[in-house]
This record gives structure tokens, sequence and C-alpha cells, in this order.
């Protein structure tokens, strides 16, 4: 891969794999880390799912400043509405400026050429929750397999980062492993996002883990 477009996300939260990881974190964090800047709540979603307060203290007490979400779901956050995560969140003096909510297919409405009513949600709570970056992981495979279906999903992320900016907030791709190998007239999915989507209206947050085991390398 070549490509000159690879801006981290502002107080991008540290990428942690793997569930059910709550112990081993908390121990990395208060025995062999000084600091740590922010978590990935998908790293314990398990404990997030069954107690989100009580997991949050935890992460809190351990020394984190930061969560990433990934539990966004009819309209609340882990259970919680916008308002009420928020306040959660205040309370255990912990910041959330990104999230991850996956923009697919499915979310344009073609019979109203428009967003459909849950991605407009999706949108209007990040903005209740706080958050400064709604961020998609992954392509939508069902639309990356021939070039036409491709630059219209493409068109999506440009369409969704306009939408964003009207409730003052950045859209950004999450990348995965699909778009490293696989490919659409000999060039790497990944490579035809970035020159498809507008760097105005797509950030993107690079997981070097999905970029690196597929063989993508970052080149000046």
């Amino acid at each position: 891969m070549n490509t000159s477009r690879r801006k981290f996300i502002k107080n991008n939260a540290m990428v942690l794999a793997g569930s059910a990881l709550l112990p081993k974190i908390l121990s990395a964090a208060k025995n062999k880390i000084d600091h740590i800047l922010g978590v990935q709540l998908y790293s314990v979603r398990d404990d997030m799912h069954k107690d989100p307060s009580g997991t949050l203290k935890q992460l809190k007490s351990a020394g984190f400043e930061y969560v990433e979400h990934a539990g966004y779901e009819n309209r609340k956050f882990y259970g919680y509405t916008p308002d009420e995560f928020k306040k959660l969140l205040n309370d255990l003096g912990l910041k959330m400026e990104t999230g991850h909510s996956s923009l697919e297919a499915k979310q344009w409405d073609k019979s109203k050429n428009d967003f459909t009513d849950e991605w407009k949600y999706t949108i209007e709570d990040s903005a209740k929750v706080g958050l400064k970056y709604v961020i998609s992981p992954g392509v939508d495979e069902s639309v990356s397999k021939t070039m036409d279906d491709y630059k219209w999903y493409m068109d999506l992320l440009n369409k969704s980062g306009e939408l964003c900016k009207k409730s003052g907030l950045t859209f950004a791709y999450h990348s995965e492993s699909y778009e490293f190998n696989h490919e659409l007239d000999h060039t790497r999915l990944y490579d035809l996002l970035l020159k498809l989507t507008d760097p105005s209206l797509v950030a993107q947050q690079i997981d070097i883990g999905n970029m690196y085991g597929p063989g993508g390398r970052a080149m000046d």
C-alpha cells in the first residue's frame, strides 16, 4: 500500500483485542504501564454488557482517562440513553470523544434518496453523548464486490461525513483486514477508499494490526 493520507484521529483510543480481558488490562495498567490514555471498550465487551457502570469504575481506578465505545444499539449506549451515559462518564471523570458505529448499505434509503432514521439517530445520539468522532469500522462487504457498488458505497461514506458535520461531528473510518487483502481492478480496497473518499469528510483511524496482518504497509 502506498498512501500519503495516514492521519490518526486525535486522542485515538488504544486498541486492545479480545474478550474477557478486564483483569489483565487492569493488571497491566497498575503494574507495568505508568500512563495509559484510553481503551476501546470492545476489549472488555463482555464486562460492559454485564456491568457497564462497574466496569467503567474499574477502568477509571486503573488510570484510564479516555474510553471509546463499541456498544450503541436501539438509541442506547450499553443500555443507557445518551444523557444517562454521558452523566455516568462525567461522574467517573472519564472522557469519550470517539465511538464505533457501523455504516452499512442498509442505512441508505434508496426510495427516499436519504439516510434512514436509524443512521440519523446514530449521529444525533453521538452528538448528545459528547462524541467528536463517529467511526465506522470496516467496509460493508456486500457492496465491495464490484467497482460500481464500491464507488456507490464510498460516496455513502462521504455523505455521512457531510451529515456528521451538520451536527458538529467528524466521520471517520476504522480499518479492518478485509480491505487490505481484497482488490478491485488490481487495486487494494483500502487504497481505493483513500482515493474515493474526501479527506475533509472522512478521517482515518488506522488499526496497525489489521493493516500489517494482510501485508499492508504505510509508506511516505
